[in-house]
């Protein structure tokens, strides 16, 4: 794992909220969410030959389900027990922590970049 550039945003605080329950968390998800998944895979056309950016990207789910479809996953979260889930299910996947206000990658490193429950709780500047 590897750590994004500067921790000055919501980090620290998602960190402490979504890192305590993470097998939980993940186990919840793992039967409410794919419907969703799927239909943004769909959507996307995301597949053999994509980038993909998880912001947020928790147990790596949805880059679980990319991965499978032949993208090439990159994942992002606050808390370092779901990026250790995110990568434990994509091991050849780029998984790194940090602020997801201050992200690593250059503009238009990603073909898509996806944030299911993410991006609302960056903070307002």
């Amino acid at each position: 794992m590897q750590t994004g550039t500067g921790e000055g945003g919501s980090a620290p605080m998602e960190r402490e909220m979504w890192g305590g329950r993470v097998a939980d968390w993940a186990a919840v998800q793992g039967w409410t969410v794919p419907p969703l998944y799927k239909e943004v895979l769909a959507k996307t056309g995301i597949g053999k030959g994509t980038s993909l950016l998880g912001v947020g990207c928790g147990a790596g789910g949805f880059c679980q389900m990319a991965a499978e479809r032949g993208a090439g996953v990159t994942g992002f979260d606050a808390t370092p027990k779901m990026i250790a889930m995110a990568k434990s299910r994509i091991p050849h996947g780029d998984f790194r922590t940090g602020d997801m206000e201050s992200l690593p990658y250059a503009g238009d490193s990603f073909h898509v970049v996806s944030g299911f429950n993410s991006f609302q709780y960056a903070p307002i500047r």
